[in-house]
This record gives structure tokens, sequence and C-alpha cells, in this order.
């Protein structure tokens, strides 16, 4: 039995390492690392597909992507769907459909 306790407490700081917080995503969009931002919310929401903090990121990384924007307006509307009371995936949506409208012409 303290084996498997032992075992237990060990593993917990190695999971935490594998977690990406908010705070590293936040700041690697404060640098401009666009890129790696998108790589580790991507991660974040096919581990955790309610994880609207990472979408919420996710729309501030790709809203001027029209290839991903499609995407993510897909996973957000399933959030939404999800969530519903999830401000955080309103918000993103809401950003998502914003940028799809003025990028079409729509909004002088």
């Amino acid at each position: 039995m303290k084996r498997i306790t032992l075992l237990a407490l060990l593993s917990v700081p190695f999971c935490a390492l594998a977690q990406t917080s908010d705070a590293d995503i936040a700041q690697l969009i404060k640098d401009r690392k666009f890129v790696e931002a998108e790589k580790m919310t991507l991660a974040r929401i096919s581990s955790n597909s309610r994880d609207d903090m990472a979408i919420w990121f996710l729309a501030s990384v790709v809203a001027n992507d029209a290839a991903k924007r499609d995407k993510a307006i897909v996973v957000t509307e399933a959030c939404v769907n999800v969530l519903p009371e999830s401000a955080k995936c309103h918000h993103a949506l809401g950003r998502l459909y914003g940028a799809a409208a003025m990028s079409s012409g729509l909004v002088n």
C-alpha cells in the first residue's frame, strides 16, 4: 500500500509539468509567439474539449487566419452548446464571428 501511495505522490509533479497553464499561454501571446500558443491551446483542447479557457486563447491566436478561424468556429460553437453558461465560449465565438465579418467585407 505504501508503494502505491509513494508512486502516486512521485507522479504528481511529472503530470503537473505536462500540463500547460493559462499563464504559460498568456505569456506566449504577450511575447507574440502565436504558433507556440496555438499548439499549446490545441493540445489542451484535444485532451479536454470542455476547456473553455484554452478555446478562448485559441480565438485570440487564430482570429486573423481564415482557415484556422473556420476550424476554431466549429470547436467554439461546440463549446457554447456543451457549456452554455461559459462566458469564455460565448466571448470567443463572438470574437471569431466578428473577425470573419470584418474580413468578408461586411463591415466598413
